[in-house]
């Protein structure tokens, strides 16, 4: 059985994903830090989507030690390219086909969100057609 004590996480990003994330793995034994911890860290959980731009990825690859694998969503080719120059590997979650078909029912929640946000009366007895792309 691994000792879940010598596993380190540095979880990166103001999402509640992220902090939902890390107390998971709180829960279950491992070692959680912020982005303050991410010189110590074993593995990083970053943000979705991670591109290139992102400073927490910029914030991580000038701490991180050779070796790390870090866990980001919708990661581009630039961040990947950039972790890979650093020796961090870089791992993309929504590549993982039970995540990817899972996120579908945030994604389409979110959508109907943002059409009860921006109009100006109830839907009751208005056409809606709701379209996705994907798992969407």
């Amino acid at each position: 059985m691994e000792n879940r004590q010598t596993k380190v996480f540095a979880v990166m990003g103001e999402d509640a994903r992220q902090a939902a994330a890390g107390e998971y793995l709180r829960r279950m034994g491992y070692t959680v830090l912020g982005e303050q911890g991410a010189a110590q860290a074993d593995y990083a959980l970053l943000p979705m989507p991670l591109s290139a731009e992102r400073p927490e990825l910029d914030r991580l690859l000038a701490a991180a030690k050779p070796g790390m694998l870090a866990f980001g969503g919708k990661v581009s080719a630039e961040a990947e390219a950039e972790a890979k120059a650093a020796g961090v590997e870089l791992a993309d979650y929504l590549k993982r086909e039970e995540l990817a078909w899972l996120n579908a029912i945030p994604t389409a929640e979110g959508c109907i969100a943002l059409l009860l946000q921006n109009r100006k009366r109830t839907l009751w007895n208005s056409p809606a057609l709701v379209l996705g792309y994907g798992r969407c």
